[in-house]
């Protein structure tokens, strides 16, 4: 019988099936590297890489599918009479199950695990519900369900059942993912980030979907497959992280999260918020794609850390410099600047000179963060941020983000170096706020929210 997930660490015995020649080799997954040796005695052999892909069958006769494979080139040991040929490739995923996953083929239904936000995830009333009743009861296991056009999200539990009790025991949160129109194994990752992401906001810690299970089927099409007794089980995906959190425990942050699970009002409230959360990923992406810099580096005060502060706010949709001079305006005050330019005999002027005046109808830097932290504070009251942070979001951009992007930076005194600080905080806290100002929080969430890493970095660091 097939083992439901590869052992780590461990040499697996494997022949790949891509060149019909079944070359032999020895396959290893561990936290950093997804590697198979293949080796043939006196043959040659070599495995292209036109396909990206090389499916391996094990020992036990499950498959192991390599996606995003390196193929290196071709080598050997030789003697005066015999020669062994050998060949490395290494990938970044992994689908281990009862057969081979091409890139081609379907995924219609995806489940995960977030071990790092286990608690935030728990909703104890149905743990209750669960673990109280039979495991042979129809009682539904999910806590909510968000349905969008393009797919449907919910959260759900895996559990043991003692046979001895009959009872069932929760053992860990699971989300899972129906797609409507499948996705590929190089595609589903961006719907699934997007959740994690959410998830990882609200702890202020970077964190991995782990235990991640694949179908081809709907969760609908597998119940119907089992109850024919046609199921042949899941496809599990290895992935290797190569951005790796720098963070302890994250547990222990559940009080602080702008979105719980502690009440049935919570439990609206989380969805609603993973709901508006999705709807708009096109637009904030980007934005969310590049906050998991900054909490990756949340253990460190670098220069690191305040260009991907400030790389996070610029590609925040609603916190971009609007337009307050009309363009009219400029086109007169260019006008009559290209014709100075002239009159003075400066013609290689000219070109630059409407590309600078451009810029003169946005808002200068103090009149954009000043307008943003007005509506935080309308929002989020006084005690998230106060006006004084305008300075300092100014100095990390005027200041400091073309020192730090330049070269080797280096504070002058101390007095510096806690400017720099409060700039990073300052950025990561406006960022945070402006990520969660249109979030349908609850009204203990929005106080709750001074307390969130990001914001407390700012208030207690200045307020020292």
């Amino acid at each position: 019988m097939a083992r439901d997930r590869l052992e780590k660490g461990r040499e697996h015995v494997c022949c790949e099936q891509l060149t019909g020649k079944a070359v032999r080799g020895s396959l290893q997954v561990t936290d950093d590297h997804i590697k198979v040796r293949l080796v043939s005695f006196d043959e040659f052999f070599f495995v292209r890489d036109d396909a990206d892909y090389l499916p391996l069958r094990l020992e036990d006769n499950s498959y192991a599918s390599m996606h995003r494979a390196h193929f290196g080139g071709p080598g050997s040991c030789s003697s005066r009479t015999q020669i062994t040929h050998n060949q490395t490739i290494t990938a970044s995923t992994l689908v281990h199950g009862p057969d081979e996953w091409t890139p081609d083929d379907p995924i219609r239904h995806v489940s995960f695990e977030l071990p790092r936000a286990d608690a935030l995830l728990r909703y104890e009333p149905k743990i209750r519900e669960l673990e109280s009743n039979s495991p042979w009861k129809d009682v539904g296991s999910d806590v909510f369900t968000v349905d969008l056009p393009s797919l449907k999200v919910s959260l759900g539990y895996r559990g043991t059942i003692s046979m001895r009790s009959e009872r069932l025991s929760v053992d860990a949160p699971v989300i899972a993912v129906d797609f409507r129109d499948p996705r590929s194994i190089k595609s589903y990752l961006d719907d699934i980030q997007a959740i994690v992401r959410f998830v990882a906001l609200n702890l202020g810690v970077q964190m991995e979907p782990q235990d991640i299970r694949i179908r081809r089927l709907s969760d609908e099409d597998t119940h119907a497959e089992v109850e024919k007794g046609d199921f042949l089980g899941d496809h599990t995906v290895t992935q290797i992280w190569f951005r790796k959190s720098r963070q302890g425990d994250a547990n222990s942050r559940v009080h602080c999260a702008f979105a719980t699970l502690l009440d049935e009002e919570e439990m609206r409230a989380f969805s609603g918020c993973l709901r508006v959360w999705l709807e708009r990923e096109p637009e904030w992406a980007r934005s969310n794609a590049l906050m998991m810099d900054c909490l990756r580096l949340q253990k460190e005060i670098s220069a690191e850390r305040l260009l991907a502060a400030c790389k996070w706010l610029e590609e925040i949709p609603i916190a971009q410099a609007v337009q307050v001079t009309d363009n009219n305006v400029i086109q007169s005050i260019a006008h009559a600047a290209l014709e100075t330019a002239s009159r003075l005999g400066q013609e290689k002027l000219k070109a630059r000179i409407s590309q600078s005046l451009s810029r003169l109808s946005l808002e200068s830097h103090r009149e954009r963060f000043d307008r943003l932290v007005n509506q935080l504070i309308e929002r989020f009251g006084a005690g998230a941020v106060d006006s004084e942070i305008t300075d300092y979001l100014i100095a990390a951009l005027r200041d400091f983000r073309g020192k730090v992007a330049h070269g080797h930076y280096e504070p002058k005194d101390d007095n510096e170096y806690q400017r720099f600080i409060k700039a990073i905080f300052g950025v990561e806290a406006l960022c945070l706020l402006l990520t969660c100002l249109k979030l349908p929080m609850t009204a203990d969430a929005v106080r709750r929210i001074k307390s969130h890493p990001l914001v407390e970095n700012y208030r207690l660091f200045h307020l020292g």
